[in-house]
Formats: C-alpha cells, sequence, structure tokens
C-alpha cells in the first residue's frame, strides 16, 4: 500500500474517530460512507479466524490474517481523533452539560429514525422493538447504581461496546452512554497517561469482542436483519432516559431552547447520513 493510500485511510479513521465519541453517530456509518465498510468488515472477519488457527497450533498463519496495512494507518487515526476529541467533549460537559445531553438526544432520536425509515414495520417487528425498549429502560436504571469499574469491568466495557463497529446506527459511544460509564471513559482518555492500565484493560476488551463477538453479530444481523434493527431502535429509545435524566439534575434551561438543541442536532444527523 502506497504512503497517499495510508494516508487516506488514516484521514478516514479520524472521522470514525470523532463519531465513535459522540453517542448516536455511528463509527461503522462514517465507515459506510467513506467507503471502507466492507473492507473493515473483511479484514474483522479474518481477524475472528486467530483463535481457531491458535487452538490448531498454526501459529504462522496468525499474523498472515490480521491486515496491518489497512488496520495500523486506520487506528492510529480513530485513536487520534478520539484521544484529542475527548479534550473538547470533556470541556463542554464540564461547562454546558445539559446543552450537551441535549444534543445527544437529537442525534439519537434521529438516528432511530433513521433506521425506521429504511423498512417498514411489521407485528414481529413491533413486538422486537418492544423487547429492545424494555432492555434500554432497564439498563438505564441499573446504569444509575452502577460504581466506577475494575480494570475487568473496564475490558468488559470494551468488549461490548465494540461491537458497534458491526452493527449500523448504534455507536459505542451510547452503549458507554447506556450503561452510566461514558462519562468515566471520557474522563480516563483525558488523562491517558495517567490511565495506561486502564486503555489496555479497554484495548484488550475490544479485541477479544472483535475475535468472538463480530461473526455472532453478523450471523443474527444477516438473518434476522430487520429483527436486529427494531431491537436496536426499541433499545435506543428505552435508553434515552439516560440523557434526559443528565438533563434534569443539573443547569435548567428553558423549554424552548432544549427543543432547538434537539432539533439542530437532530438536522446534523440527517445532513451526516
Amino acid at each position: 500500500m502506497k504512503y497517499k493510500d495510508s494516508l487516506i485511510i488514516f484521514v478516514k479513521g479520524i472521522f470514525m474517530g470523532i463519531s465513535d465519541l459522540i453517542p448516536g453517530i455511528s463509527g461503522g456509518t462514517i465507515a459506510l460512507i467513506t467507503g471502507i465498510y466492507e473492507k473493515l468488515i473483511r479484514s474483522i472477519k479474518d481477524v475472528t479466524h486467530i483463535p481457531e488457527q491458535l487452538f490448531k497450533k498454526k501459529f504462522d498463519k496468525v499474523l498472515g490474517l490480521i491486515n496491518f496495512k489497512f488496520f495500523i494507518p486506520l487506528f492510529l487515526g480513530v485513536a487520534t481523533a478520539i484521544i484529542l476529541g475527548s479534550h473538547a467533549v470533556g470541556y463542554l460537559l464540564d461547562n454546558y452539560r445539559s446543552l450537551v445531553y441535549g444534543f445527544f438526544i437529537g442525534l439519537i432520536i434521529a438516528s432511530a429514525h433513521s433506521i425506521i425509515s429504511q423498512f417498514t414495520l411489521k407485528k414481529s417487528n413491533l413486538f422486537f422493538s418492544f423487547i429492545g425498549f424494555l432492555i434500554g429502560v432497564s439498563l438505564s436504571f441499573i446504569a444509575f447504581n452502577l460504581p466506577e469499574p475494575s480494570l475487568i469491568g473496564i475490558s468488559l466495557l470494551g468488549f461490548i461496546s465494540i461491537s458497534a463497529l458491526i452493527l449500523p446506527g448504534i455507536s459505542g459511544a451510547y452503549i458507554l452512554l447506556i450503561l452510566g460509564q461514558y462519562e468515566f471513559m471520557i474522563g480516563i482518555i483525558r488523562n491517558i497517561h495517567n490511565e495506561i492500565p486502564s486503555v489496555i484493560s479497554f484495548g484488550i476488551g475490544a479485541v477479544l469482542g472483535l475475535a468472538l463477538l463480530s461473526r455472532v453479530i453478523s450471523y443474527y444481523y444477516k438473518k434476522y436483519r430487520y429483527d436486529t434493527l427494531s431491537l436496536l431502535v426499541g433499545l435506543k429509545i428505552g435508553a434515552l432516559i439516560v440523557p434526559l435524566r443528565e438533563i434534569t439534575v443539573t443547569d435548567t434551561y428553558t423549554g424552548f431552547f432544549m427543543i432547538f438543541i434537539v432539533l439542530l442536532s437532530y438536522s446534523i444527523y440527517k445532513l451526516v447520513n
């Protein structure tokens, strides 16, 4: 791969990283827009064969399954955007908390609407949407009482949130938000020089998630596409309790102003997608 190609992938990784910081905008969606989604999925699928080769003791084939020329510039771009962007997001949360969460709500609603517009809802789809809604509500209330995770817990966060690379319309940031750990992880990234063990733990969980979850998620998404999408829509709407709660317990703004922020963020999402 030429230097120019690596630079292009790096830049696309930056855009993916920016989107991964914001609940409601999926890094997978950005990959689709920039034309690298299929290559990303194919490269991830190759990685999922590593445990199989290790089990067969075919160690010489392991490195050949990793597309280093693609992954290295892509993840350098993603990491650069996340590290730099976390400071901006952290500053905004510190100073304009209600507005930021209002912005997130608009993006999440837009994302849910975007998914629904892809197909006609049937009775079975509505059932899965309801199940997703109940899961979202349940996770929201559980998240309110969760303590800060240990290193093992951080690995689990990486394991779960990496699934957003495979599923369209949901971001790793929103998964962290649902679990009540979004600001916690932003804080870790902002102080990355003091949080190396936490970053490594998250990375280990993410790698394991890619290796173990991606094939399962891809299978169910392909076989039960609309049921999966319906479940995601319900989950998104049900979990809105989390950002709504953050707005109500912090600064109060007029309802009209908050509606403006929600509509503005909705419009931005539609422009991006």
